[in-house]
């Protein structure tokens, strides 16, 4: 059967420049098949084995054709690189139904943690509406990609106990980056 399918396979870091690696695929891709990928960090070191989430035309032999990496990820499941589905737009080559097979090849990548990363990217919307990028790409900046989106939505007791999500729902934006200005410099009260 021919067609597009998503499949897990095993890959090996073979080279590493500035966040660029090189991962080559086993022998589920017919031999050594190269392609590169770009994860800001961690940065792996040549030789790591990885698991590639990969979105593959199935030729009418059996043979694998590559085309779309959707993830990396380490042997204990921590994803070190992620298409996101707003990357993908600004690949204008693909099609859209590669970009239909996104949630499928996220189900793979996050396995048993899919749920709470679609919950994440929800709230991670919700904030983008609220919030405006410039703020959110402030937070991200001072707070760190781990703790900006769980520190937008818990209550703060500067803001009154009030959560930075209500004061921006509030049209209240300007308060919350002058928070985020007392943290980045350590003035706390």
């Amino acid at each position: 059967m021919t067609g597009l399918v998503v499949r897990e396979l095993e890959g090996i870091i073979q080279g590493e420049e500035e966040d660029i690696g090189f991962v080559e695929m086993d022998g589920d891709m017919n031999g050594a098949a190269g392609f590169t990928w770009r994860a800001k960090a961690p940065r792996l070191k040549k030789g790591t084995p990885v698991d590639v989430v990969a979105l593959l035309f199935v030729h009418k032999d059996g043979s694998y054709g590559h085309n779309q990496v959707f993830g990396i990820k380490t042997k204990k499941g921590q994803v070190v690189y992620d298409l996101r589905k707003d990357d993908s737009e600004k690949i204008p080559y693909m099609p859209q139904e590669s970009r239909d097979l996104f949630p499928e090849a996220k189900k793979i990548l996050y396995g048993e943690c899919f749920e709470d990363y679609m919950k994440n990217r929800d709230l991670e919307k919700e904030m983008y509406n609220v919030a405006g990028k410039d703020l959110v790409e402030r937070m991200i900046e001072v707070l760190g990609k781990e703790n900006y989106l769980e520190w937008f939505y818990s209550p703060n007791t500067v803001l009154n106990n009030k959560k930075p999500y209500d004061f921006c729902k509030e049209g209240k934006q300007s308060e919350v980056d002058d928070l985020i200005g007392r943290l980045e410099h350590g003035v706390f009260s």
